[in-house]
């Protein structure tokens, strides 16, 4: 066993109150310190990097393009939301191995884990299906309403997402 991760001592839970309660586990400071240190850097390069996508597509008039107003959605809607609800509860429940936000909390970070994920895997989707369009069919695209269509459906992915969850 390593000697970063200490084993929790006879009863050491998260809430002693709760027969059911979890076992806490205990990270030394320094491997504690360097964890929580990449998983912020993880959250703050989500956030900036989708905000940074979302000003330049809609700030550039050469960037607007179909494809560009699919990914807008997808950096927006769902890849930013996650970096401002999702990952950092994520992060504590990961090195606290405890929630500490409560019972209603936990099940909205559920549902919106799930919603923003999904939303995710659907624009994803949208996006290589308009790239395999552009790309068997270059003649035909630039009429085609693909992008339209997506870019309507995709617009509301994240509620029917949330919804589904």
């Amino acid at each position: 066993m390593s000697s970063d991760l200490l084993p929790p001592a006879a009863g050491q839970k998260c809430f002693e109150n709760l027969h059911r309660s979890c076992v806490k586990t205990a990270y030394s400071p320094g491997p504690r310190m360097i964890l929580y240190a990449v998983f912020d850097f993880g959250v703050m390069l989500t956030i900036f990097g989708n905000l940074l996508v979302m000003i330049s597509i809609l700030h550039f008039k050469q960037l607007h393009t179909p494809t560009n107003f699919l990914i807008v959605p997808l950096g927006c809607r769902t890849d930013f939301l996650v970096g401002v609800t999702v990952m950092p509860l994520s992060t504590v429940r990961s090195m606290e191995s405890c929630w500490y936000f409560g019972e209603s909390y936990c099940k909205f970070h559920s549902c919106f884990e799930e919603s923003f994920c999904y939303a995710s895997i659907y624009h994803l989707g949208f996006i290589s299906l308009d790239r395999y369009m552009a790309v068997t069919d270059p003649l035909v695209y630039p009429g085609n309403r693909l992008p339209v269509i997506a870019f309507t459906i995709t617009d509301r992915l994240p509620v029917i997402a949330f919804l589904i969850s």
